[in-house]
């Protein structure tokens, strides 16, 4: 009996060894480089703003945004700067007609290392830019920042260190208000730092500077393609210009701009009612074959979301594609309504297609950013020999429990 239970023994601790080693695979993360914590999954950042030594306001739609006569009601949603996709502006009263300190943020989800802040704005004038941990108690992590509408803002080399909030901040008295504007307003706030992405983090894997690489040869992205070449009668599809800032990972709108009045370009893009014309599509190889279960799609401005089909496939082959069906959940407000993301099973895929787009404008398709996810860790199957070993372990203990009990 003795020896019977040893070796049960033995058969339990060689399944536990496995089980150990078998979660061990799953359990490394994902490190990242000079990666936007915009990246992160939807409800994982949150903006705010707030005056003078106030607590963080989180309400987008709250007077302190403006929505004075003439003025588009969208621009008081602040939630919009977590997404780079339409300007909050301050309302005058809120900052007291540029007197009074006013401050505008993101908070992540937990402290990420951030080495730099990507900031876009509208009505320049000086900044400082702050972190916190707790949202009370802020450092300054800058130097004071000249008036420009888009910038990257590194930290100070003493001040990198792991941060939850982040704001940008105009004193009073260094920045203009007038009429409806009652100081600069922000696109953009993006922090971006090095990390490792675990457990139920989403990550980026259209991600070009971490999981990608360039074509040296002219610095477009090899794997951002369409299905035929664009006639470019306005200098947006050069390739230091457009598709290869598409997958950077960066929410500021650092892509070409569509020009008012550039109608010319409609025919090559979408047909006249905004449709993406038949037979196009956009590609992006991720570089391997990755466990994928979201895109998310990021449109200019007023091009608000869209509808399209998804296509995914591990070889890239066009039969091997197969359509995927997800549901679409539109983030921003008012006109800000611009990033399209769509949640779908977990798919195996090393290549994504967009195709059969329908916009609700007709005057281009234009992006700022398209980004594929996937989880950080996807828990490994086990090969048959772990489940058996397993297994054996499990009546093992079971059997050396009702030995015990007798």
């Amino acid at each position: 009996m003795v020896e019977k239970e040893q070796a049960m023994k033995r058969a339990f601790l060689v399944a536990a060894v496995a089980m150990v080693a078998w979660s061990a695979s799953a359990s490394d993360g994902v490190g990242v480089t000079n990666y936007s914590w915009l990246q992160l999954a939807p409800d994982a950042v949150t903006a705010f703003y707030g005056v003078n030594d106030g607590a963080p306001i989180w309400d987008g739609g709250a007077s302190g945004g403006t929505h004075g006569p003439g003025l588009d009601a969208s621009w008081r949603y602040v939630n919009n700067v977590r997404w780079g996709m339409y300007v909050w502006l301050p309302d005058p009263t809120f900052t007291n007609n540029g007197q009074s300190t006013y401050w505008t943020g993101v908070k992540l989800d937990q402290p990420r290392v951030i080495t730099s802040v990507n900031v876009e704005m509208i009505i320049a004038a000086p900044f400082y830019i702050d972190a916190s941990n707790n949202g009370v108690d802020w450092v300054t992590i800058s130097d004071l920042q000249p008036g420009s509408n888009s910038r990257s803002v590194p930290v100070k080399t003493e001040r990198v260190d792991a941060y939850q909030y982040v704001r940008v901040r105009f004193d009073g008295g260094t920045y203009s208000s007038s009429g409806n504007y009652g100081g600069p307003g922000l696109f953009v706030i993006e922090p971006v730092g090095s990390g490792t992405l675990v457990g139920n983090d989403l990550v980026n894997w259209a991600n070009i500077g971490n999981f990608g690489q360039r074509d040296a040869s002219n610095n477009l992205i090899p794997n951002f393609s369409a299905s035929r070449p664009f006639p470019d009668p306005f200098g947006y599809w050069n390739g230091n210009n457009a598709c290869n800032n598409w997958t950077d990972g960066t929410l500021r709108r650092d892509n070409p701009r569509p020009i008012a009045g550039k109608t010319a370009m409609i025919p090559y893009m979408v047909d006249e009612e905004g449709h993406y014309l038949q037979g196009d599509y956009l590609q992006i190889d991720l570089g391997a074959v990755r466990d994928i279960s979201s895109v998310a799609v990021l449109f200019y401005d007023y091009n608000q979301t869209a509808s399209f089909t998804l296509w995914v496939s591990e070889t890239g082959n066009d039969d091997d594609f197969h359509p995927v069906t997800f549901e679409l959940t539109a983030y921003g407000e008012g006109r800000g309504t611009n990033t399209a993301w769509c949640d779908f099973e977990l798919e195996k895929a090393q290549f994504v297609r967009i195709t059969d787009v329908t916009q609700r404008t007709n005057d281009g398709w234009y992006f700022n950013q398209v980004l594929v996810y996937g989880p950080a860790e996807v828990p490994p199957v086990p090969e048959p020999a772990t489940v058996s070993l397993l297994a054996l372990g499990g009546v093992a203990l079971l059997r050396r429990r009702r030995v015990v009990e007798r």
